[in-house]
């Protein structure tokens, strides 16, 4: 019994032992001289690159001959390090098969017992999956990050009451350029000061978390530059380490009040100049009764229809829609009559009641004209802007 307890002992101290153990490793171990000669490799290096140990050990340079192209400056520059303590690299290699694959290595020297360094130890791991999953989740992180700065939105972070992310577009709303001079103001006072109160309570709703998310709000804020802007907002929130923020969607919506409200004025105006035309076709009907049954002298005859053309007015009734109308579509006419030169005022005229879409009824009454007057002249249009008898000329000018 004392005999084969003293065989053990021998083995454990024999370097048949460690050696057992160095070449049952998962990770690729090596050892080479202080000259850079391989003195040894674990067998997994077959795993890991295709090659055996006894290849790597024949020729020195096989280390860095399976080095990848683009890896191989780093490689060396980590390998003539003078002194090497745990230090860590990640490089790629061709394997025998042609594959790339990722490798990490630590190394270090290895001293003997009159410290002096006799070579270097070190380890290689295959670390292509994790590399993988790494390059995929920055491609997606960069898809995301281009999606959120690339947005049409605004898009802000807040914890508490401190924004600490704001994309392009949401800086440029608020008339800044970084998140520092965003930062320099509160949100609050970036309010307009009539919506501070709103913009306060729903603040204090979530505190209280008696508001649900998302919610929706839309409130004035000043820019830098002093302009006045409505912008609409949609807020939710997430948890991250048990730190509660706020994710808000901005929409800049001032044009688009401004456009419903240049839409109700023009319809307004639309209405006032219909009832006023129908009035005064009443009118001239009625007159023209009167002067026919009654005897009516010729200066007041001309004096009446001066009174009554004050009132059947087609170009000041004009004036005052297309205000409106070049408030909703801009250059639309300007554009139009550079692109067909032979378009008259009363046919540019009509091209905007028709992209107004007002009916060819409508039309009439606000020129003083028949239906049928109003057709013919769309016949004559649609020749002038080159369309033929079966184009649709509304979706025509909807599309200019």
């Amino acid at each position: 019994m004392n005999n084969q307890k003293k065989l053990k002992h021998d083995f454990y101290k024999s370097s048949d032992f460690y050696k057992i153990i160095v070449d049952n490793t998962y990770d690729w171990e090596f050892f080479q001289d202080k000259y850079g000669k391989s003195i040894y490799h674990s067998p997994s290096c077959k795993r890991i690159t295709g090659y055996s140990s006894e290849e790597f050990v024949r020729n020195k340079k096989k280390m860095l001959e399976i080095v990848h192209p683009d890896d191989k400056k780093k490689y060396l520059t980590h390998k003539k390090k003078k002194s090497c303590n745990g230090d860590t690299i990640e490089y790629r290699i061709i394997d025998a098969n042609g594959k790339e694959k990722w490798i990490e290595q630590i190394c270090q020297h290895v001293y003997n017992d009159y410290g002096k360094m006799i070579g270097i130890r070190g380890s290689n791991r295959e670390i292509t999956e994790r590399k993988n999953i790494e390059r995929k989740k920055y491609y997606k992180d960069q898809q995301y990050k281009n999606l959120i700065e690339h947005s049409p939105f605004g898009i802000g972070i807040t914890k508490g009451y401190e924004i600490i992310y704001a994309n392009d577009p949401l800086l440029r709303m608020h008339g800044v350029s970084t998140l520092q001079e965003m930062k320099s103001k509160s949100l609050i006072e970036r309010v307009f000061h009539k919506d501070r109160r709103k913009v306060t309570k729903r603040l204090e709703m979530i505190e209280k978390g008696t508001i649900e998310f998302p919610f929706s709000i839309e409130h004035r804020i000043v820019r830098n530059d002093g302009e006045i802007r409505l912008l609409k907002l949609i807020v939710s929130d997430y948890y991250e380490d048990n730190e509660h923020y706020l994710q808000a969607f901005f929409s800049d919506i001032t044009d688009q009040i401004n456009l419903v409200k240049e839409k109700k004025q023009l319809l307004s105006e639309f209405l006032r100049i219909t009832k006023k035309n129908e009035l005064v076709i009443r009118l001239r009907l009625q007159l023209e009764k009167y002067f026919k049954k009654y005897a009516f002298n010729v200066i007041d005859k001309k004096e009446m229809k001066k009174i009554f053309d004050q009132f059947d007015d087609i170009e000041n009734d004009w004036r005052k829609i297309k205000i409106h109308f070049e408030e909703i579509h801009g250059d639309f006419l300007i554009k139009l009559k550079k692109q067909y030169p032979g378009l008259t005022q009363s046919d540019l005229r009509h091209c905007a009641y028709i992209k107004l879409k007002f009916s060819t009824k409508e039309i009439a009454n606000l020129t003083n004209v028949k239906d049928t007057s109003i057709q013919r002249s769309r016949v004559r249009l649609k020749k002038k802007l080159g369309l033929g008898i079966t184009d649709n000329l509304i979706d025509f000018l909807e599309y200019q």
